[in-house]
């Protein structure tokens, strides 16, 4: 499962469960097709060299990535990991540390609704992971402007820092 083109049906199996389109509604095969051209331009960017102008280009995922999840955003949640899978790679997830969280229960919830192929892709805590942290080539973070600020701090040169 190397190629977009054979995730993107896996992903849209996903997206199409009930415990997905409750929260973010009916998600076509289409629709994601169009997410990946609108971002990247073309459907097989991430697969291979395509035209732009004059040259050919291709997208590179900086994977493994780590998305930070606040206490309140499944939603932000949902929508990080998606785009994770979409570019491929490994998918580590830190999630809120309260064991009352809904977002870890609503996530474990959306993990069991992927198929065996993605979920290959996703390891998940309740804990800050240092090793995964050390790992991952693109830090997401969701949450205030201290949990912001934190992250960033620890951010390598190297690290691609995303703030939502």
């Amino acid at each position: 499962m190397k190629t977009l083109l054979e995730r993107l049906p896996l992903i849209h199996q996903w997206v199409s469960s009930p415990a997905i389109t409750e929260i973010l509604g009916p998600i076509s095969l289409d629709d994601l097709s169009d997410l990946v051209t609108s971002d990247l331009g073309d459907i097989k960017a991430l697969d291979e060299f395509t035209p732009k102008g004059d040259i050919e280009i291709q997208a590179v995922a900086r994977a493994p990535f780590y998305h930070i999840i606040s206490d309140n955003l499944i939603h932000g949640c949902i929508q990080s990991l998606l785009k994770g899978l979409i570019v491929g790679g490994q998918q580590f997830l830190k999630l809120p540390s309260d064991e009352d969280s809904a977002v870890y229960s609503d996530f474990v919830r959306l993990i069991e609704a992927m198929p065996l192929e993605l979920k290959k892709l996703i390891e998940f805590s309740r804990e800050l992971n240092d090793n995964w942290f050390t790992k991952s080539q693109t830090i997401i973070v969701y949450g205030q402007d201290s949990t912001l600020d934190f992250f960033h701090k620890k951010t390598t040169p190297q690290q691609r820092f995303i703030a939502h």
